[in-house]
């Protein structure tokens, strides 16, 4: 009987350490990442100024039709002078330009919807693009503008006459210090395009009146995207696309409790998940070289779980090195370089060690209002396209 007994328990503890060898493929895997340049068109908070060409290139029906469209634009967005809402301003331009309404003018969606017989037709002889361009950054640099929202500029031209003062130097100076042109090529009779306007436009923000797609959704989603960035001193993830988070990284180390404690502090952050070895080499060079860093991923409770609560399943990406037998107790995960073969690694160890980490948060959004100034050098934007269109109003 007793050595029946001693032979059920030699069973059971071999099956139990059997079920602890924890069952993830090596190197590999999928985890998808998540976009988060979302939120709804209503919830938009920018600074918007639409430059609008008023030359005799374009008819006075023509003129009436530009602003009709923009009518029907900022009657989907909150429009009004409160921090979560959209202002907007309005400046023509032929041989010259003139501001029509400044930012602080309107106070409300409904108030814009006479706006078309507000704006008035010019008819000028020249298209001065250069100078609509270089008023509007006047108008962004004044008491006005609001420093945590973004400087959107939406300029609709018919063409560029012969001529003209060049605005791409004027156009490329907003651009570098986080401003976003929009641009819109209005065609009346002919399919004529006009380059320059892409050049103008900040990449993957420049759409023709022409293109089968084009509607009041193609401008609200490019506004939805010019109203995705990344906090102050934050770095969005492939260089200039803020779609799959911002990060930055810790200046001195910490265990793995305390670090994942100041990253949840700071902007509602968590320390860094890593979806897939493209985002693994971006960790690594923000940390340094030759450096090891904390991740977001914990064993705990016979699991391994990120600190965002998803678990890590089998079929989930990973950069484990060899299998991942019996762990005892809590275990961290951290990411190195390996020198030899300068392949990325995980490695479970204890949670205690010290080192470096790299926290990631949520950039600013329509869903994800951010208060704080932005007083440093903004990334320039571009859009990931084809983006997912914003849930419906």
């Amino acid at each position: 009987m007793q050595r029946s007994f001693l032979l059920l328990l030699v069973v059971l503890a071999g099956a139990w350490a059997v079920n602890t060898t924890i069952p993830l493929k090596l190197m590999g895997g999928f985890t998808p990442m998540k976009y988060q340049c979302v939120g709804r068109v209503s919830d938009i908070w920018a600074d918007v100024l639409f430059l609008i060409e008023s030359s005799d290139m374009i008819t006075k029906s023509g003129f009436r039709q530009v602003i009709a469209f923009i009518t029907a634009t900022t009657k989907k967005m909150t429009i009004g002078q409160d921090e979560k809402q959209t202002r907007v301003g309005f400046i023509t331009y032929g041989e010259e330009a003139k501001l029509i309404y400044d930012l602080d003018h309107w106070r409300s969606t409904e108030k814009l919807s006479d706006l078309v017989q507000k704006i008035p037709y010019v008819k000028s002889s020249g298209t001065n693009i250069a100078a609509a361009i270089a008023l509007a950054n006047k108008v962004f640099n004044s008491p006005t503008h609001r420093p945590n929202v973004p400087k959107v500029m939406v300029i609709v031209a018919n063409g560029l006459k012969k001529g003209s003062q060049n605005p791409i130097p004027v156009a490329t100076a907003f651009k570098d210090f986080g401003g976003i042109i929009i641009t819109i090529e209005y065609t009346q009779y002919d399919n004529i395009q006009v380059p320059i306007l892409k050049k103008i436009a900040s990449e993957g923000y420049n759409i023709r009146s022409n293109d089968e797609d084009f509607s009041v959704r193609t401008l609200t989603n490019m506004l939805l995207q010019a109203n995705c960035f990344c906090p102050d001193h934050y770095v969005p993830f492939r260089v200039n696309n803020p779609e799959f988070g911002c990060f930055v990284t810790a200046k001195i180390p910490s265990m793995w409790r305390d670090a994942a404690e100041m990253c949840r502090a700071v902007e509602e952050g968590k320390l860094v998940k890593v979806e897939n070895e493209e985002k693994a080499a971006f960790i690594m060079k923000l940390v340094g070289p030759k450096k090891e860093a904390w991740i977001g991923l914990r064993y705990y409770g016979n699991k391994f779980q990120w600190t965002d609560g998803t678990k890590l399943n089998a079929d989930d990406f990973n950069l484990w090195p060899e299998d991942i037998k019996e762990l005892n107790g809590p275990h961290c995960v951290s990411m190195y370089q390996d020198q030899k073969d300068k392949k990325y690694y995980w490695r479970a160890g204890k949670c205690l060690e010290d080192m470096r980490y790299v926290c990631e948060v949520q950039p600013c959004s329509a869903s994800n209002y951010c208060s704080e100034p932005v007083f440093m050098y903004r990334q320039k934007h571009r859009a990931l396209l084809p983006a997912p269109p914003p849930p419906p109003n």
